[in-house]
């Protein structure tokens, strides 16, 4: 940022440094080739967050990787404890000094944020040429070549890119943490479960979100003693262009007035800011700076931890930590502590947010052993019940056995005095098929001997069940025996295969019925198949005579 803020106009200090920290904050793309998405951004893309007062909302813009809508959810912007890298800090001061070069004549929905262009491909192409002619002359100057030399590689606008996705997995982002911030999603798995996993991650974009705050993530908030800066001052005398730019819903001059104020008040900002703007808003906190002592600025940097429970994003701020002093730029707090300031240092910050998170896993950890203990005794207080009423339940059933058993030991006795009585062979024949043997008797010399088989199935047919066409009687008994062109015999078709081909089957059957009663009354098949058809004109269709033959049965003059 140094030789950005050297080069002294409002294009080089203030805009280029907005459009370098929200690049960074965004992980999105510098102008080149193939990608601008920074030159894409709009005054109207920017909204209050609908969760947290203090952040803001971007809308995301596709990147060359994004091939559909959803996969570019809003993303969140936070405020850093680094000013280098502070994006809402960044935005509120260029946004407030835009409208004094003319920049948002198109309208709220269609003025280009970093161009007063109203023409959106002028627009790009302007912001474009501008924001290269001035990293080419930063990346030439001297104090940014003391610095290149130490980084391997070759440095261009795709690098601030890299540098956003770099920092953020070196502070413990994931690859596909960035990804979803970025929006690479072509670089994923490709497995098809990504397709129906949601692109929208608000704890994962915060996440990442708050890595690329260096320092800390913060909240601009007003001192606690700050009375008479009121919301209304803040609009009039703050962000005033900002506030009748927008309309009252997605109206984001408040958001902006805070971290401008503070900038304002801030020596270390005197060169950064529009001289007009910073008088005007010096002037105007003269009048009402009586409640604060000399030197003390009215907005304080809030940090705050965030974490995940449920899958729903949660930010908490840090408690005020006691630094050893009070009247710091940052403010102090009443009831004896130091608020948090500017002065704390990134180990402080560290060591309060990690307090923070293991009182809140405690508490987490609490209710979770409260909530398993009454759920244990109510399952203690259930299973005393189900005792109670499987004892009950025991004791019925054994009563109910209790008198089976006594008819069945009367039956018993009852069987045992009868006298033996001696089953026929027929008997056993059919007591032995029931349990899958056969029996074979061989009389020799006065003497009868068993010899027991198991019956064993025959395999089932695996051939296809079809019926073929044909004309003559001979085919029908072919089909109906032994199965024509490898399908199955008809004798075999099961249930399921006579409903495949019902019709047909159906209308054959009494010609097979025939041909298969005579055969089983010891008639040759031959003189069978001639019988039939001389007796119903062969000259007919095999359906014909299956028909002659059905009205024969049922008339009762068949013969």
């Amino acid at each position: 940022m140094l030789p950005v803020r050297r080069k002294g106009s409002f294009e080089a200090t203030i805009r280029t440094a907005c459009m370098l920290k929200q690049q960074v904050h965004l992980i999105i793309s510098s102008p080149g080739r193939t990608t601008d998405d920074i030159s894409k951004l709009k005054y109207s893309d920017y909204k209050p967050h609908p969760d947290f007062p203090f952040a803001l909302s971007c809308k995301a813009y596709w990147s060359k990787n994004i091939s559909e809508e959803r996969q570019c959810p809003d993303q969140i912007i936070l405020g850093s404890m680094d000013t280098d890298f502070c994006a809402l800090l960044g935005l509120a001061n260029y946004m407030e000094a835009s409208f004094n070069y003319g920049y948002g004549a198109a309208g709220r929905e269609n003025a280009s944020l970093f161009t007063p262009e109203s023409d959106p491909k002028l627009a790009s192409k302007h912001c474009n040429a501008a924001y290269r002619n001035i990293l080419k002359a930063v990346f030439l100057s001297a104090p940014f070549l003391a610095v290149a030399v130490l980084i391997a590689g070759v440095l261009g606008s795709h690098s601030i890119r890299k540098f956003a996705a770099t920092l953020a997995r070196g502070m413990g982002a994931t690859a596909d943490e960035v990804d979803i911030r970025g929006r690479w999603k072509a670089r994923l798995s490709g497995l098809v479960v990504d397709a129906y996993i949601s692109p929208e991650q608000p704890w994962i974009d915060a996440r990442v979100a708050e890595k690329l705050c260096m320092g800390a993530p913060i909240a601009y908030k007003l001192h606690p003693d700050a009375k008479r800066v009121t919301p209304t001052w803040l609009i009039e005398h703050v962000a005033p262009r900002t506030h009748a730019f927008y309309d009252s819903v997605n109206d984001i001059s408040l958001h902006l007035a805070l971290p401008l104020l503070w900038a304002a008040l801030d020596e270390s900002w005197e060169e950064r800011m529009e001289p007009p703007i910073r008088i005007r808003i010096q002037d105007a906190y003269e009048l009402i700076k009586a409640d604060l002592p000399e030197g003390v600025n009215p907005v304080v940097k809030v940090p705050f931890s965030i974490w995940t429970h449920n899958t729903k994003l949660h930010i908490n701020e840090i408690e005020p930590m006691d630094t050893g002093g009070g009247g710091t730029a940052g403010g102090t707090t009443t009831g004896g502590t130091t608020g948090t300031t500017d002065q704390a240092s990134p180990r402080q910050v560290l060591t309060a947010m990690q307090t923070q998170q293991q009182v809140r896993t405690n508490e987490e950890i609490l209710t979770r052993i409260i909530a398993q203990h009454n759920q244990l005794q109510q399952l203690i207080a259930q299973e005393g019940t189900t005792r109670d009423s499987t004892a009950a339940a025991l004791r019925g059933w054994l009563e109910t056995w209790r008198g089976e058993l006594t008819k069945l030991n009367g039956n018993i006795c009852r069987i045992a005095v009868q006298p033996l009585r001696m089953a026929t062979p027929d008997q056993v024949d059919a007591n032995l098929f029931r349990n899958g043997l056969t029996v074979e008797r061989t009389h020799w010399n006065g003497q009868t001997f068993l010899r027991f088989r198991r019956v064993v199935a025959a395999p089932a047919d695996s051939r296809p069940a079809n019926l073929a066409k044909y004309r003559t009687v001979g085919s029908a008994w072919e089909e109906w025996m032994h199965g024509i062109g490898g399908n199955k015999p008809a004798k075999n078709f099961t249930a399921e295969d006579i409903r495949a081909c019902k019709s047909t089957y159906s209308r054959r059957k009494p010609l097979w019925t025939l041909l298969a009663t005579l055969v089983n009354a010891q008639k040759a098949p031959a003189w069978v198949i001639t019988k039939i058809e001389v007796h119903y004109n062969c000259k007919g269709s095999i359906l014909n005579i299956a028909a002659a033959i059905k009205q024969d049965t049922i008339m009762g003059s068949l013969h």
